[in-house]
């Protein structure tokens, strides 16, 4: 690069295997103006060597090319017929290794599950530069900033998928327990390495933590040394993210998709098949994700207008058995072949359809109700149950579809016809299904003159 910072030719991954540089500027070559000195600098990364020395030069004349920009000849750097190595005043030495610590972007925050195993709660990392750093000893504390729990239970720290040092508990907040590391922790020079720390969420001592706890994992300043130079490396401390204990929860709401049914938008007619009569959304917490395992359907007396009661995914896909026949005031399970997994804080929507009985009347008042959901909690295991008893949506039967008749826009206006004249374009109606229940067939249309002559 010159004085002000421009760089000339590409940048060199290394070294060839004979020890040179060589920076090809042909393509954008370097103009020095006549009585003009100019200065140039070769920068690089140091990424070993500790303790080592050296010196970057010019060797041999022919190491530069040169030419006269005026006459278009190759002429020599120096204008000279000898060449005199050129070289930095001094050696360089590289320092002794040294550690950054920081905490990863991706590291935990938010919400853990109460109870949940080998939960990850932090992600710090650790890059070494100038030379390969070993480190010994990592000291790991939690730190309570909400709510009575003590300690954490468990907490195990792992590099490249492998743990590293003993579990250990930690028994009481805000003091740290040391992992001894051996040689299981060597980060190489110009790499970072990143600790995953994981735990139970329990208090130290193994009971069950209380909900709503707030913490935060720290790795204390760590005791590391340069694997070449033998000294020693500052390793500062480093906090994960604030993480708040929650237990698992499933949560069902009616789904404010689909309109509630009245006599005016009936969900069918008298011996309608397979008409939607009830609609629901199932949402995860969000400290982890739950298995879905039964389903409970009841009514407030609207089984006995219904029958073959099914449960359906928005796909299509059938849970359960079909319930036949239905009595009024019972709950009827549905358990699907294999638990429906919910993400955490992911909703999914289930809908309800039955056949309408021929034999029912007119009805305004009814709904179905969601009596329970069961399932666990995806990483704890743990019980994940509704039991709101949801009412859903009202239902209205109505005995047979209507039809409304309107006179049309495309209706001509008022004028005179030829007498003799034929297929003249008198009328236009419009004939409208307004319920929604029931497709109607048209059999016959009678058609009069209102007004006399």
């Amino acid at each position: 690069k010159d004085s002000n910072g421009t760089q000339y030719g590409s940048t060199l991954d290394n070294f060839a295997t004979d020890g040179t540089l060589t920076f090809d500027l042909s393509a954008s070559p370097i103009t020095v103006v006549k009585g003009n000195t100019d200065y140039y600098s070769v920068r690089g990364d140091i990424i070993g060597g500790t303790n080592r020395t050296f010196r970057l030069s010019i060797q041999q004349m022919y190491h530069v090319v040169a030419k006269d920009k005026e006459y278009g000849v190759y002429t020599k750097a120096n204008l000279a017929d000898s060449w005199a190595i050129v070289q930095a005043g001094g050696a360089t030495t590289v320092n002794t290794g040294t550690m950054t610590v920081s905490r990863a972007t991706d590291s935990p925050s938010g919400n853990v599950p109460l109870s949940g195993t080998s939960v990850e709660v932090a992600r710090i990392n650790y890059a070494a530069v100038g030379e390969n750093v070993k480190v010994t000893t990592l000291p790991i504390k939690v730190a309570r900033t909400a709510g009575s729990s003590v300690g954490l239970y468990a907490v195990k720290a792992y590099v490249d998928g492998s743990q590293i040092g003993s579990t250990t508990h930690l028994t009481a907040d805000a003091i740290a327990q040391n992992f001894s590391l051996g040689n299981n922790f060597i980060v190489p020079a110009g790499e970072t390495k990143t600790v995953i720390i994981k735990a139970d969420i329990k208090e130290g001592d193994g009971t069950v933590m209380t909900a709503n706890d707030s913490f935060t994992i720290t790795a204390n300043a760590c005791t590391a040394t340069g694997v070449v130079s033998l000294t020693s490396v500052t390793c500062t401390a480093q906090a994960g993210n604030l993480l708040t204990v929650t237990a698992n929860t499933l949560t069902a709401a009616k789904n404010a998709a689909v309109a509630e049914w009245t006599s005016s938008n009936p969900v069918g007619v008298s011996g309608s098949a397979d008409v939607m009569v009830g609609s629901f959304v199932l949402t995860a917490g969000s400290s982890e994700g739950v298995n879905v395992s039964s389903f409970a359907i009841t009514d407030e007396t609207a089984f006995g207008n219904y029958q073959n009661l099914r449960l359906r995914k928005t796909d299509g896909t059938q849970i359960g058995t079909t319930q036949a026949s239905l009595t009024a005031g019972t709950s009827y399970t549905f358990t699907p072949s294999s638990p429906i997994a919910l993400a955490a804080s992911q909703s999914m929507v289930f809908n309800i359809y039955a056949d309408i009985k021929s034999s029912t009347t007119n009805d305004d008042t009814d709904n179905l109700v969601v009596d329970s959901v069961n399932g666990t909690g995806a990483v704890t295991g743990t019980s994940a149950n509704y039991t709101g008893d949801l009412t859903l949506q009202t239902l209205s039967i109505a005995s047979a579809g209507s039809l409304t008749t309107t006179i049309d826009g495309a209706t001509p206006a008022s004028k005179q016809l030829v007498t003799g004249s034929t297929n003249n374009h008198i009328a236009t109606f419009s004939v409208e299904e307004t319920t929604g229940a029931e497709d109607i067939t048209l059999t016959k249309i009678i058609v009069k003159n209102s007004t006399g002559a």
